[in-house]
């Protein structure tokens, strides 16, 4: 952890494997990639303490990460091709969705209920939340490879 003010570290917590991305709730949780683990840690930033270590089958190796912090969504996109859709609050998977290969990054856009994936290949992949349990690839856009 570090301090915002100072710029110095505070705490180490430790995690385990290599952690990869992470996104923060806006509550108080923080959530972890771990990238050799094919896993995700939920911590609690206030108590400095991980609160959950998850699976994140089928996919492997996740990299980048994102979050719909209204429904309570994380995509964590790995680089077997999956994008996986995961419940912040339990850890339960909703959805596994393919992806192009080459994947590094993650983003969501809450207006549009839109979840997307840079992938190296030169493809964006574009995963429509449809409902609160509901995701499928809306498009596949062309890219200049290795765009992020």
């Amino acid at each position: 952890m570090i301090d915002a003010v100072s710029g110095k570290a505070t705490a180490t917590i430790p995690l385990g494997g290599k952690p990869e991305f992470s996104v923060a709730d806006g509550n108080g949780r923080v959530y972890v990639n771990i990238e050799d683990k094919s896993e995700l840690v939920a911590i609690d930033s206030r108590t400095l303490k991980v609160l959950s270590r998850w699976s994140l089958a089928p996919g492997e190796s996740p990299t980048g990460l994102a979050m719909d912090t209204k429904n309570r969504h994380l995509f964590a996109v790995c680089r077997n091709k999956l994008m996986i859709v995961i419940n912040a609050d339990n850890g339960h998977i909703l959805a596994s969705l393919p992806i192009g290969s080459g994947t590094d990054g993650c983003a969501f856009d809450p207006e549009t209920q839109l979840a997307f994936s840079s992938n190296g290949e030169g493809t964006l992949t574009i995963i429509r939340e449809e409902s609160p349990t509901v995701f499928s690839v809306l498009d596949s856009v062309t890219t200049q490879r290795g765009a992020r």
